[in-house]
């Protein structure tokens, strides 16, 4: 244990040295007051779930557990840092449990993490005013160590290039499913209301009489006498023991697959592009589809498909209302660009006969490649079930939506560079503000058409026109200016990902 302490010890340093030269302080006020807003309205939120729970029906309590078990994936996918994975640490002497602890210790060390932690305890505060309140609380802790477990060993196995396939089919499989039943008119809350889910097993331990037969207070069915609290507990339990060995072992394959990697792997499809250009917007394009907000994106473009292939009486406001949710899901690629690089990468762009609005334009051409990929199936379905108006305008407001996001995003990429990691979400940072405002200000050009179109009609042509004359004078200033100011602003970008 003393090993363990002495290098979680170094590894909290580290952290808050990064996390002190990031530059935070100028959004530091604007944190704080979206963290208390946000702390507020869950605030709230448990109170409520607190009187329900009293009174027998546990439906906002499943849908609040079921939020924190889909929000401990999220600061943990997106840690890049390798602590104990990597090459440099298996030479020291520590056992595979030591290891384990270390990196486990160390994912939540950063800021992140102890929100979701804090607000993964303050569960309990509803569980204590349970019928069963004890049962309720060993249940709830119970959940928080499975949620926690399995997000390590996600965590784990997106290191591994076979374990990422499946985790990314299952993942889509899975919301490919839930898709077509809501499209279908089916209910939410019966999605969230698996038997076996621990969601609905902590709802049990806390609700139900020990040992009889009656209704679980959210559906009002009757359910079998084998539901009973000491059933759910000794459920949660045994699945709490397999996430731990799941975590055990999905690290010991990391490790693994760290210290078997040598040397570079041939790529499975190999993009070969043509022009002056054509090999730095290839490389950028492998990078960009190697970060998990992509596969965010991917994800939005699937549900739009399923919802203009499945629903019975298309939308045109919901297909376009799609392509904003794509663009939202992808800002990260467009708001930093050089995220993926490293500074051996940028010394070789300064080799290059490019000038910096070159390179600058490699990588929106490669950020367009990704979206056009994700928005190529919908725009073809558009047609195919509203008609080919509607697919124009769709195109057409994807392509105001693109040079809005890439003209914030060259000023962030430019004066806001930050480390990003593939395979990992993008983390906001320094430039969380920042980024809310790309967001705001790069979806104000879709929500603007949607409202011209919903207003206006057909006769909304000149006011769209203007909005992509707008976004494109905005996007070609952008990389004229910021392009420019590249080798002004390597050396800082190069600190900044190193």
């Amino acid at each position: 244990m003393d090993r363990v302490r002495i290098i979680i010890g170094y590894e909290w340093r580290a952290y808050w040295r990064r996390f002190s030269r990031a530059g935070l302080r100028s959004n530091q006020g604007i944190i704080l007051f979206l963290s208390v807003l946000i702390a507020f309205k869950y605030l709230l939120l448990l109170r409520t779930t607190a009187v329900d729970v009293a009174n027998g029906n546990s439906r906002l309590l499943v849908q609040l557990l079921t939020a924190i078990f889909l929000v401990w994936l999220f600061p943990l996918a997106a840690s890049g840092r390798d602590t104990l994975g990597s090459r440099k640490w298996l030479h020291l002497p520590l056992s595979l449990r030591e290891r384990f602890m270390v990196r486990a210790i160390s994912l939540l060390i950063p800021p992140s993490a102890w929100l979701v932690l804090v607000g993964s305890f303050a569960i309990l505060y509803p569980l204590a005013h349970a019928h069963n309140s004890g049962a309720g609380i060993v249940a709830g802790l119970l959940f928080i160590a499975i949620a926690w477990l399995t997000g390590l060993t996600i965590s784990h196995l997106l290191n591994s290039s076979a374990w990422r396939i499946f985790c990314w089919a299952a993942a889509l499989a899975v919301l490919s499913v839930g898709g077509v039943y809501l499209i279908k008119d089916g209910e939410p809350q019966a999605l969230l209301s698996f038997t076996f889910s621990p969601a609905m097993l902590v709802a049990r331990a806390a609700t139900r009489n020990w040992g009889s037969v009656g209704a679980l207070g959210d559906g009002g069915a009757a359910t079998a006498t084998w539901f009973s609290p000491l059933t759910s507990l000794t459920t949660l339990a045994t699945l709490a023991f397999v996430a731990g060995l799941a975590a055990l072992w999905s690290f010991k394959k990391s490790l693994a697959g760290v210290s078997e990697a040598g040397g570079s792997r041939t790529p499975i499809v190999s993009l070969t592009l043509a022009g002056r250009l054509g090999g730095l917007v290839a490389k950028d394009f492998r990078y960009f589809r190697r970060l998990l907000d992509a596969y965010l994106g991917v994800a939005a473009a699937v549900l739009a498909c399923l919802y203009l292939t499945l629903a019975d009486e298309a939308s045109r406001g919901i297909l376009l209302s799609f392509i904003v949710v794509v663009f939202l899901c992808n800002a990260a690629l467009a708001f930093n660009n050089f995220g993926l690089d490293n500074r051996s990468g940028l010394d070789r762009y300064a080799l290059l006969p490019l000038n910096g609005r070159a390179i600058l334009l490699s990588k929106n051409l490669a950020y367009l490649m990704i979206v056009g990929v994700q928005l190529f199936p919908i725009l073809v379905l558009a047609g195919w079930r509203l008609g080919l108006t509607a697919s124009a305008f769709g195109l057409v407001e994807a392509a105001a939506l693109a040079f809005a996001y890439l003209a914030w995003g060259n000023w962030m990429s430019i004066n806001h560079p930050l480390k990003m990691q593939f395979f990992r979400f993008a983390n906001s940072g320094a430039a969380l503000v920042d980024e809310m405002g790309g967001m705001i200000f790069g979806s104000l050009a879709g929500i603007l058409i949607i409202y011209l179109l919903h207003r206006q009609g057909a006769e909304a042509g000149g006011g769209i026109a203007l909005i992509l004359l707008v976004t494109g004078a905005l996007y070609f200033v952008s990389v004229a200016r910021f392009g420019g100011r590249l080798a002004q602003k390597r050396e800082r970008i190069a600190e900044a990902l190193s």
